[in-house]
């Protein structure tokens, strides 16, 4: 990031809803309203859950069913859990949500030790925008994300909002003694500045200021998956 914007302040003020492109507008699928799969659980992939254990299968909440233009039917799905405690990024400097090590751990070593060639194969890529651009923010294309601070606000309604809350592993556990019980995970939105990031308390509250990106805290994915028939 250049470094006369390291000093920039996160204007929350001005943060409603997105700005989509009209190409990308045009490809945003159609939400199915009232689905019977919402808040249920998806069993998809494999992680260590518990230390010295072998792979145990993931456990997904979906939170929302859409239909794509193709008529081709996803999910959107969270980790029940916590699955490991990391910081957002390890340079100790200001950085973006595109730039991020915790974004290429998610779409590189977590995806490519989680999913089996198979499972690939029905995870739908997925646009990524920055809640308010600015010059040095980017779009991106993630296979598996964090939800941003006004995407949390909008998926995580009411009726959604106990699953805010969540428990880390075993294993996510031993590497922090702070995830015992409920614990708190990030978002990818920037916080107050770019040397912050937004993330989710352990009472299940979205804290838009954020904390440190050299912090550790939970991770919990997010993705698309393919419905399967």
């Amino acid at each position: 990031m250049n470094s006369a914007n390291k000093t920039k302040k996160y204007d929350f003020s001005k943060i409603e809803e997105p700005i989509i492109s009209e190409e990308l507008e045009k490809k945003m699928p159609e939400l199915v309203y009232g689905s019977q799969k919402v808040g249920s659980t998806l069993t998809f992939g494999q992680f260590t859950k518990s230390v010295g254990a072998v792979k145990t299968p993931l456990e997904w909440i979906i939170l929302q069913e859409w239909i794509e233009h193709d008529n081709t039917e996803k999910y959107l799905v969270i980790t029940k859990n916590a699955l490991d405690i990391r910081s957002y990024d390890d340079s100790h400097k200001d950085i973006t949500w595109a730039d991020s090590s915790i974004r290429k751990w998610l779409n590189d070593d977590f995806y490519n030790s989680a999913f089996s060639p198979e499972e690939k194969k029905l995870i739908r890529p997925a646009w990524c925008c920055p809640d308010e651009r600015q010059d040095f923010e980017e779009d991106t294309k993630d296979k598996v994300f964090l939800f941003s601070y006004y995407e949390a606000r909008m998926v995580f309604s009411l009726r959604m909002s106990r699953y805010l809350k969540c428990t880390a592993t075993e294993y996510a556990e031993r590497k922090n003694s702070d995830a015992h019980g409920a614990c708190r995970w990030w978002l990818r939105s920037p916080g107050s500045d770019y040397s912050k990031a937004a993330f989710v308390s352990a009472d299940g509250e979205i804290q838009r200021d954020g904390i440190n990106i050299s912090s550790e805290i939970g991770v919990r994915p997010v993705m698309w998956v393919k419905k399967q028939i």
